[in-house]
């Protein structure tokens, strides 16, 4: 092989090693790329909500908790909920908006205790939830006071879980409570809702047993 060959051979055999190795660290590059990619959603997955607010301009709660939860954490949003309702002034009304969007309990336990908080919670304030109708027996024993006179007078529930919020919102909801898989249209409704006495009356009269 005459030396213009062997040197042309040879430069074949660099640039195509040259080409591999390139292949190879963006090979590697995506990896990091697809990983770094796949740790940030799982951490944006993993990431927990848990607040509840007292905006007093519009008489309104707002209770948060989302992400991965277990029983810690139900516990201080339990907490943080009647902290928020300790605020609303003696012989006052409120509205609330129970914002469930992204919940995930991490267990049956944690479940089991989670959903037996705001139908327990706002029996407190003269309201009976919608959908405690699932369970007749429960209902029938469920007893409706009014804590420091105060009235629970609407309810907005998000959670995004479509097929059994649309079962909801057929099957439980009124004039003053109603199901939504939207955060901001279940905002807008709460917050634009107003208070009517007829349908409060409605309320009122099927809420105390």
């Amino acid at each position: 092989m005459d030396s213009d060959a062997s040197f042309g051979c040879r430069r074949f055999v660099d640039d195509s090693m040259l080409s591999v190795d390139l292949l190879n660290k963006k090979r590697v590059a995506g990896i990091s790329q697809t990983k770094c990619y796949s740790n940030h959603k799982k951490e944006m997955s993993n990431s927990k909500i848990i607040r509840s607010d007292w905006h007093a301009d519009d008489r309104l709660i707002i209770t948060q908790i989302s992400g991965d939860i277990v029983k810690e954490d139900v516990t201080r949003w339990e907490q943080t909920l009647d902290a928020a309702l300790d605020q609303i002034p003696e012989s006052g009304v409120f509205k609330i908006f129970v914002n469930l969007h992204g919940f995930t309990a991490a267990d049956i336990d944690t479940h089991k205790y989670f959903r037996d908080i705001i139908p327990r919670t706002l029996a407190h304030y003269g309201w009976k939830v919608g959908y405690v109708a699932m369970f007749p027996q429960e209902a029938e024993k469920m007893i409706i006071t009014r804590k420091r006179d105060i009235q629970c007078i609407a309810a907005a529930h998000c959670h995004h879980d479509a097929t059994k919020i649309e079962k909801y919102e057929l099957l439980y909801s009124s004039d003053n409570e109603r199901f939504f898989t939207d955060v901001e249209e279940a905002d807008a409704w709460v917050r634009g809702w107003q208070h009517h006495s007829s349908s409060f009356t409605d309320r009122e009269d099927t809420s105390y047993v």
